[in-house]
């Protein structure tokens, strides 16, 4: 990518690692969408959800979805989209706010 795309809400940070075109199980083209949610905060965060907002379909949740994060870790979310699907954002939400 070009440019680099991040958002910060207090000691959260989210930080989009990439996007690639790929080829899922049911041999549909995807979206293979990574962000990267970091705590900078010395506590953990307790109660994410953390989805990409769809253009006119459902939410989608990380492939392995995550419900904390550590004081001053970061976990990589990996997500798959269908290509038809179009515009989509990250939002992603704890105890502590909200970062869309």
């Amino acid at each position: 990518m070009a440019e680099e795309h991040s958002a910060r809400v207090a000691s959260i940070e989210a930080r989009l690692q990439s996007v690639r075109m790929e080829i899922d199980d049911d041999d549909e083209d995807v979206l293979d969408i990574e962000v990267v949610l970091i705590n900078e905060a010395s506590v953990p965060l307790g109660g994410i959800d953390a989805r990409l907002v769809v253009a006119g379909a459902q939410d989608l949740e990380p492939l392995v979805p995550i419900s904390s994060l550590g004081p001053g870790a970061q976990r990589s979310l990996r997500f798959q989209l269908r290509l038809d699907h179009g515009e989509w954002s990250f939002a992603a939400s704890s105890m502590s706010g909200s970062l869309d």
